[in-house]
């Protein structure tokens, strides 16, 4: 889960500074133009890929012992993840689409008369570049220490950090940044993997579907939700609502730990409810 969310956070990391160097040399619909080339590219070579999967070390007999395994006595784990993990996406969104604009009113745009759009979008890659690190630390840890606790320590801090992005400016406000970052997506490959511990072998295809309608599909809302408050009260106050965001979904991580603990629920059994 770390490699494969080390990739998507390099891709994420980079596209700021990408979109904003075509944004300002040629215009906004040339970043939409110049990015669906490579998309089509890989849509093709996905269709090329196997259709069937090979399971491999896996013994018959326990696949359809998971398979009867029932979903009940895991939806309260299962709804503190997806609770906190919303939150998560909420303040995620709103971070990834006002950080540049904030970043570029708050620091010098004139450095070098470089385009302001140009100057958020390379701070932005800047900052985001640090979750890079972290989803492979958290991947890294996630395999060897109490999967609850990680995720306390992860939006435990990322969440704060958002306070740094609200009160501060400057290079300040980029330090800041970047511990949310680092923090932020270390989060990712542990809640990832809880939902492989919580959930029975026959409903993980569905959980995952659930757990990512409400990280992206609900997180997104809060691109129109925040944009209110950048209108109202102004770009800055948006991370002011992200960190009381993150500040909710520790809530929820917490009375996961809670739980867990009470239940002597170890790193390693995935079942132990």
């Amino acid at each position: 889960m770390a490699y494969l969310g080390t990739g998507g956070n390099l891709g994420l990391a980079l596209g700021p500074i990408m979109i904003g160097a075509l944004a300002s040399g040629f215009g906004w619909r040339y970043a939409y133009a110049g990015f669906a080339v490579p998309c089509l590219i890989l849509g093709f070579l996905i269709m090329r890929l196997p259709s069937r999967s090979v399971v491999i070390g896996v013994r018959p007999g326990a696949v359809a012992a998971a398979q009867q395994s029932p979903l009940r006595p895991f939806l309260l784990p299962l709804g503190l993840i997806f609770a906190a993990n919303t939150l998560n996406g909420l303040l995620y969104r709103g971070v990834v689409t006002f950080l540049p604009s904030h970043l570029s009113a708050s620091v010098n745009s004139n450095i070098a008369g470089i385009d302001p759009v140009l100057l958020g979008g390379s701070f932005t890659t800047v900052a985001l570049l640090f979750g890079v690190a972290g989803q492979f630390l958290g991947g890294y840890f996630c395999d060897r220490r109490r999967r609850e606790a990680i995720a306390l320590i992860a939006i435990g801090v990322s969440a704060p950090a958002l306070l740094g992005v609200w009160g501060f400016s400057g290079p300040l406000l980029l330090g800041f940044a970047a511990l949310f970052a680092f923090f932020h997506f270390m989060s990712q490959p542990v809640f990832n993997a809880l939902i492989a511990d919580y959930c029975p072998d026959r409903w993980r295809g569905r959980m995952y579907g659930v757990y990512f309608f409400f990280s992206f599909g609900v997180g997104s809302f809060s691109a129109s939700g925040l944009g209110y408050v950048a209108d109202t009260q102004g770009v800055q106050n948006v991370f002011l609502v992200c960190a009381f965001l993150g500040l909710a979904a520790l809530v929820f991580v917490i009375a996961l730990l809670v739980r867990a603990v009470k239940r002597g629920k170890t790193r390693t059994s995935c079942r132990a409810v």
